[in-house]
């Protein structure tokens, strides 16, 4: 169901299409954002997510995003690494339009200056992620980006990813929290039409999940200010219905119900109903 969500309204093809016309010569991992940064707080909070990341040539170091959306997060990542960098991003999310949207859009971006189209460090999966299919101590860094909202059992989903990670690997989350429980969610929002496919959970509660799976949190930190303002701006630039219409625009994923679950959004993030939290977290050495 949550595929569907996501799909919904989304042809690939299409898309593809506009971007290769926007795009002629090809596109800067920056020039996507309006599409591939679906998360509140866009690319800047991204920027700020990824330095976390270490931007270094050696030694090797592995990285995987589950839940990546359309993967702007990874080609961000991989367009401010060193050239001869060693670093491997593998995303992983549940919808397979996505992912062959993530594919079409690293190839849209192969004559851009970092030839992301054919970057050997660059792997793009469908799965679950409360289900990885991978060996046990594989990547130095997990990464989720407004993913556990979408996760009925996110315990099961922390569990796997201490499992994957190395030891003294780190857990980089970017989520949409729950907030003040007297206040109500309002429907739909970019991640669920209802209340069926949103499992929100609290600060509290993902600490607590998170020392249950055996990490230890280094970090945490409250972006909710930032996020409203964020949402506040965007709101009065896609007024502009006759602009985003024609740039790159998360209507070109959602159809024109964005309208609606950008207001709730930023209703929601205005009454407290939901918080965006930064939390890094640690395996033991």
């Amino acid at each position: 169901m949550v595929a569907s969500h996501y799909s919904a309204q989304l042809n690939p093809a299409e898309l593809l299409r506009r971007v290769r016309a926007a795009f002629p010569n090809g596109a800067l991992p920056r020039q996507l954002a309006g599409i591939d940064q679906l998360h509140i707080g866009g690319i800047q909070a991204s920027q700020k997510l990824l330095t976390n990341v270490p931007q270094s040539s050696a030694p090797s170091y592995s990285v995987l995003e589950i839940g990546a959306g359309l993967g702007g997060l990874q080609r961000l990542c991989i367009s401010q690494q060193p050239e001869q960098s060693a670093l491997h991003y593998t995303t992983l999310d549940i919808t397979p339009a996505f992912s062959e949207l993530n594919r079409g859009l690293n190839r849209l971006c192969q004559h851009s200056r970092h030839g992301l189209g054919e970057h050997g460090n660059l792997s793009v999966l469908t799965g679950d992620g409360q289900q990885l299919a991978m060996a046990n101590d594989q990547f130095d860094a997990v990464i989720l980006q407004h993913s556990l909202l979408n996760m009925p059992d996110p315990q099961r989903c922390l569990t796997e990813c201490h499992r994957v990670l190395k030891p003294g690997g780190k857990l980089i989350l970017h989520e949409v929290l729950r907030g003040n429980l007297q206040q109500a969610i309002t429907y739909p929002v970019p991640w669920a039409s209802d209340a069926t496919n949103s499992h929100l959970i609290s600060l509290p509660a993902l600490l607590a999940q998170l020392s249950t799976a055996g990490f230890t949190v280094t970090s945490a930190q409250d972006w909710s200010a930032e996020a409203l303002v964020w949402r506040q701006q965007q709101s009065h630039k896609e007024a502009d219905t006759e602009a985003m219409s024609v740039k790159l625009s998360p209507q070109m994923i959602f159809g024109k119900r964005f309208s609606l679950m950008a207001t709730n959004l930023l209703s929601n993030l205005k009454h407290g109903a939901i918080q965006v939290h930064e939390v890094i977290a640690v395996t033991t050495a």
